[in-house]
């Protein structure tokens, strides 16, 4: 299956889920993500603003909040990513695609100096290899990494398959966190 077929399946599959079990699934994912040594290690950490469904990051800001990390949320300039520190959910704003933002004043981090990167994904595959919106965002910003802290990609289990589709470019996380298992990845780029 191709990514553009993969995407539109997976997404609808996704805006199918009820609030309920959006809820129910993110907390069972944030626990899993919370037993990871790369995460209780952190002290500086990026994460998303779930849209169309994705695995809400709200609990996993709050936890790491009260343990005195730094969060950091991305913001789309141009063709690439920034990230910038957020203290409290209510200064995010709507941003490019409307997606929930931190405003240009904020301090700002390299994507290769924070412990640790959450992202979000439209399928993974047991490799690590990410499907997103198609904008390669995060995977320009995965090639700055270069081997430095960890990458977290959050998904339910219906996510994650066997294998997706690859293209030069791509990169891969380090670990695929879902509802029900921590799956720890060989990192490659094609």
């Amino acid at each position: 299956m191709k990514k553009k077929e993969l995407r539109l399946r997976l997404v609808r599959k996704r805006l199918e889920l009820s609030e309920e079990e959006i809820e129910e699934l993110s907390g069972k994912a944030h626990k899993n993500l919370f037993e990871l040594r790369e995460f209780k290690q952190a002290c500086s950490l990026v994460l998303y603003f779930g849209i169309k469904n994705e695995v809400r990051t709200e609990g996993i800001f709050r936890k790491s909040k009260d343990l005195g990390k730094k969060i950091y949320f991305p913001c789309i300039i141009g063709r690439g990513l920034e990230f910038r520190r957020v203290e409290d959910l209510s200064e995010l704003k709507p941003g490019k695609f409307s997606i929930p933002a931190p405003g240009p004043n904020s301090e700002e981090i390299g994507v290769e100096d924070a412990d640790l990167l959450v992202l979000p994904g439209v399928a993974f595959d047991r490799t690590g290899y990410r499907i997103g919106y198609g904008g390669g965002y995060y995977d320009r910003a995965l090639s700055k990494r270069d081997g430095k802290g960890v990458s977290v990609g959050l998904a339910y289990d219906f996510q994650v398959l066997d294998e997706i589709p690859r293209e030069k470019g791509d990169r891969g996380v380090d670990v695929v966190v879902t509802e029900s298992r921590i799956i720890f990845c060989e990192r490659r780029s094609v």
